[in-house]
């Protein structure tokens, strides 16, 4: 049995874990966000509209109280990725970046209204499996993810700063 998560921590944690991947963001020059590389063949970007795409669903998530979203969720998690950056690899820089700030304002929102039991019941969102917990499913798509990302960010960063720049 996974023990409850309180409110306060939980949008502690995903409050810390943006704020330390927008730390990191902030440290690449716009020109190279766009150069291919930064994960795999994805550059950073292309992950930036990626994690947006994830936040969206979030909240989609949280204002319908419902589970389900995006039929790419019934993927494997390759496929709905390539899928995902299909749909999304053609935004410019400067859409993706206002809309992840847009996004990430309505996630906050969104968590701060959401009555603290609802995140660890899984009947507040009908469709959800009864043994998961809802902030499980938030977490993996918020500060987990910033966290997994932020991780290739810093290596990443760290790489190019020993490399002579393009651009």
């Amino acid at each position: 049995m996974v023990d409850p998560v309180t409110k306060s921590a939980f949008l502690a944690q995903v409050t810390r874990s943006r704020a330390h991947w927008d730390e990191l963001v902030g440290q690449v020059a716009p020109e190279e966000m766009q150069l291919a590389g930064f994960c795999g063949e994805w550059s950073l970007k292309e992950v930036m509209a990626h994690i947006l795409w994830h936040e969206r669903e979030m909240v989609t998530m949280l204002e319908t109280r419902s589970f389900g979203g995006s039929p790419y969720w019934e993927l494997p998690t390759d496929e709905r990725n390539e899928r995902i950056h299909q749909e999304l690899r053609t935004l410019e820089l400067i859409a993706v970046m206002a809309e992840a700030s847009l996004t990430f304002e309505a996630l906050m929102e969104q968590l701060q209204a959401l009555p603290e039991e609802s995140l660890n019941d899984a009947a507040a969102f009908p469709g959800m499996p009864e043994e998961w917990r809802p902030w499980e499913v938030l977490a993996s798509n918020t500060y987990e993810h910033y966290a997994d990302h932020s991780q290739q960010a810093g290596a990443w960063i760290a790489r190019r700063s020993k490399g002579p720049r393009v651009g």
